[in-house]
Formats: structure tokens, C-alpha cells, sequence
């Protein structure tokens, strides 16, 4: 099914500081099993039975480390290969080979998530990959700008609504204290409905759109979330549009809505 894909334009494979972490944690649980291991042999300890026990643990410390050894032996050729026609995931082991044509959506985060339009899905970690923003950009290009958006305005021009949204309200600590929050965007060739709400503003009455990030602390986490704002020359709203493939529709959809009003 390779040749499906054409010829492969662009390789991302998982940097080897991706691993280090990995080998680390290996290390030291290595160490550990040595030491006990050692602790249960060479012991003046007249307890046999401690002795046993310090041994047996230590045979246990030594799994975490032969684990992390067939992860990495099986996870050294992992990439993400870009072809004319589609993508191709190497992951563990496996491939997984998918068309252009037939991406409904993908996500972003720690991991790059693909999903079909018959709901077949493949992960591939974004933490080890030194050129991820290389590879989201070329994966827009061909996904959103070339397939995603010219479906998207063809629903919109036959009077139909798209709805963009993640269900559920923003926070309280707001990207722009100036904003009002909402659930998502519905939009249609001549205005935007504003969240759950039945207030419309017309495109022609919308000068400004683009993405802002809000950070909150969630525990002892920070956690980071992408907004969508549309401004009109006095108010601003902003919504978390997700999957990622969605937001960026959304904005490539309003530029082009805005542009063809002013």
C-alpha cells in the first residue's frame, strides 16, 4: 500500500533526546536491582532468609529495565513519514498507512492523533520530535488548506451550518479579561451564532480573528489550551476549538469570511 502514498517527501523520527528519559529511568532501576542483588550474595548476614528476599527483590528492579530495553529496540525506527498522497506511521512495530482523502480529523499534545472518516485511528508521540511544528504545519497544508476547508465551504455556500466547539465552557482566568467566553461557533455564509446562545453577529461586522493561548493551574499543573477569538470593532469572543484540525479551519474559514466582507 506504500506506492498508494507516492513518493515520501518528508521523514520525522523520534530524536534521541526523546530516549533519555527512558534510559535514565533504566539506569537507575538497574542500579537498584545491583545492589540488592549484591546486598543478597555477598552479605555477612547470618539471615538466609533476608538475603533471599533482598535477591528476589532485586530480580524485580530488573524488569522495569528489560521493559525499557524492548521498548527501545522496538520503537528505534518510530517515525512519521509525509507521502504526495497521505502519511505513514511507524510506531513500535507497526504501520499504519493513511490517505489524505480519508483524514477526518487530528489532534495535537504530547502525541499526534489521526482519525478517519471510519473512525480508524493512530497515535504517534509529538515529545521526542525536534521538528513537530514542521510537521503539523506540512500536515495543515495538505489536510486542512487543500481538503478540509474547500469541503467546508462548499457546506457553507449551500446554506448549511458548521458548528466548532468543545462542548463546554472556558474557565474563569481568561486569555483576555476583556473577552466573553463561549462553548464554540456555529457558523454560516453570512453570520456567526455565538455559543449555546441565539445571538448572531454578521460577518461584515467582524474586523478581526486568530488564536490566543490561556494558561491555568489545575493542582500543581499548568495546563495550556488554545482559543479561537473573533472580534468585532467592540467586543470580543473566544471559544476552545478542538480537535486542532478544527480550530485551524475555523480560522482559515473566518479570514476568508472577513476578507470577502470588508
Amino acid at each position: 500500500m506504500s506506492a498508494d502514498l507516492g513518493d515520501c517527501l518528508a521523514e520525522y523520527k523520534t530524536s534521541a533526546a526523546g530516549y533519555v528519559k527512558i534510559v535514565a529511568i533504566m539506569i537507575g532501576t538497574l542500579a537498584t536491582a545491583c545492589a540488592l542483588m549484591g546486598g543478597g550474595v555477598f552479605s555477612n548476614d547470618s539471615n538466609i532468609g533476608g538475603r533471599v528476599v533482598m535477591f528476589i527483590l532485586g530480580l524485580l528492579f530488573t524488569l522495569p529495565a528489560a521493559v525499557g530495553v524492548y521498548g527501545l529496540t522496538k520503537s528505534r525506527k518510530n517515525a512519521v513519514r509525509l507521502h504526495e498522497h497521505g502519511i505513514a506511521i511507524h510506531n513500535a512495530g507497526t504501520e499504519t498507512l493513511f490517505l489524505y482523502d480519508d483524514v477526518a480529523e487530528y489532534s495535537d499534545g504530547s502525541s499526534l492523533v489521526i482519525t478517519t472518516k471510519n473512525d480508524a485511528s493512530a497515535e504517534f508521540r509529538l515529545d521526542g520530535v525536534g521538528a513537530a511544528a514542521d510537521l503539523l504545519a506540512r500536515l495543515r497544508d495538505e489536510v486542512v488548506v487543500k481538503r478540509l476547508v474547500p469541503d467546508l465551504r462548499k457546506t457553507i455556500a449551500s446554506g448549511d451550518l458548521i458548528a466548532f466547539g468543545c462542548g463546554e465552557l472556558i474557565g474563569l482566568q481568561r486569555a483576555d479579561a476583556e473577552a466573553t467566553d463561549l462553548s464554540g461557533f456555529t457558523i454560516d455564509a453570512n453570520a456567526v451564532k455565538l455559543g449555546d446562545s441565539d445571538r448572531q453577529i454578521a460577518w461584515s461586522d467582524i474586523v478581526d480573528c486568530g488564536s490566543t493561548e490561556k494558561v491555568e493551574s489545575v493542582g500543581k499543573m499548568m495546563l495550556t489550551s488554545t482559543l479561537v477569538f473573533l472580534k468585532t470593532k467592540t467586543e470580543t469572543f473566544q471559544a476552545a476549538i478542538e480537535p486542532l484540525s478544527d480550530r485551524e479551519a475555523l480560522l482559515a474559514l473566518s479570514k476568508e469570511m472577513i476578507s470577502s466582507k470588508l
